[in-house]
């Protein structure tokens, strides 16, 4: 499949998560976690994903929770701090077409490389020039950001290691929460002043991004497919 089309694809499956009903998104996820068992290597990346956004997942949870009018949860505890029904089914919901879109994005990156997904969006804004974007300029920015992402989690391991038991001495009792605090902000301050610093001394280099054809007419059957399923249901 073309890397646009792969993006497009994408798209549309997201934006169709975010109105579908629960048997869509139950489908839908059971067929991306289906996918997922084509390699290990994925649901490695996927556990990775998650890990970052356990947090996000919690509080969106929490928030359809206490949030969403209904009926409460338990009628025999009719009080005014219990969950709804709705906001747990809601919340539910939520979190499995959360789910569902990680699940696409991690297939997407595996399956598609860096210069092919720069040159994929650099074919996506094309319609945006008339909005004064420049392509070359967003590709090229784009290549960069996704050349530099790994070398910045190489330097973030060793300084989240080290801020670790900074973090778990704030729970202690007793603890000075400020110089906690401060310590953790002292590592995260020497890490962008190395980061820039090595980026003032970084040699100039020539990148060059290999422009892809565009897709094929029939190619553009499956997102448009996929647009009209979605819509359908």
């Amino acid at each position: 499949m073309h890397p646009l089309i792969r993006i497009v694809f994408f798209l549309v499956l997201v934006i169709g998560l975010a109105y579908a009903g629960p048997l869509l998104v139950m489908v839908t996820a059971a067929a991306l976690a289906a996918a997922m068992l084509v390699q290990r290597e994925w649901w490695v990346a996927l556990r990775g994903m998650l890990r970052r956004i356990r947090w996000l997942m919690l509080t969106i949870f929490l928030i359809y929770l206490w949030m969403t009018p209904g009926a409460p949860l338990l009628e025999e505890w009719n009080a005014a701090w219990m969950p709804s029904r709705e906001g747990v089914l809601q919340g539910g919901l939520r979190i499995l077409s959360l789910l569902a879109v990680v699940m696409a994005v991690t297939v997407l990156l595996a399956v598609t490389t860096r210069r092919q997904l720069c040159a994929a969006l650099y074919q996506l804004v094309t319609p945006l020039r008339v909005l004064g974007l420049s392509r070359e300029r967003f590709a090229l920015r784009m290549l960069l950001v996704l050349e530099t992402l790994p070398r910045i989690e190489r330097e973030l391991g060793p300084l989240l290691a080290a801020s670790k038991p900074a973090a778990e001495a704030m729970g202690a009792a007793r603890v000075n929460y400020s110089a906690a605090l401060q310590r953790i902000a002292e590592r995260m301050g020497a890490l962008v002043q190395r980061i820039h610093a090595e980026a003032e001394q970084e040699p100039l280099r020539t990148l060059s991004l290999e422009l892809l054809p565009a897709p094929l007419w029939y190619e553009w059957l499956p997102p448009l497919g996929l647009a009209a399923v979605l819509w359908w249901l």
